[in-house]
């Protein structure tokens, strides 16, 4: 078990209202999947901010309730660490609020996004 995961799992504990490691760990998985160990998820849905993008766009966000990263751009940041391919900052649009996501490299985002 990594930083990050030691991480998670300590304020699993309390968010779950749970005692041990394995609990925590079962929880935050049930809950995320595995990728929630890292502390950060991939999203998919529409941007509340960009009232027209797609609904089906995916991005990393931090999972606020675990306190790991300071914001979603440092999760994002790990995820790509963590081998998720994310469209680089460079290629994405950065008009309004898009410039605050990390998206998901994927053709269906690249489409998406007009990339």
């Amino acid at each position: 078990m990594d930083k990050i995961e030691q991480k998670v799992i300590r304020a699993a504990k309390k968010y779950y209202g749970v005692k041990t490691d394995k609990e925590a760990r079962e929880a935050v998985v049930s809950e995320w999947d595995s990728i929630g160990l890292r502390g950060y998820a991939v999203f998919s849905g529409g941007i509340s901010q960009v009232a027209d993008l797609n609904d089906n766009v995916e991005y990393i966000a931090r999972l606020d309730d675990f306190g790991v990263y300071k914001n979603d751009i440092e999760a994002a940041k790990q995820a790509k660490k963590d081998g998720i391919k994310v469209i680089p900052y460079a290629e994405q649009p950065k008009s309004g609020e898009l410039k605050y996501f990390r998206f998901v490299d994927t053709p269906m985002n690249r489409k998406l996004l007009g990339i």
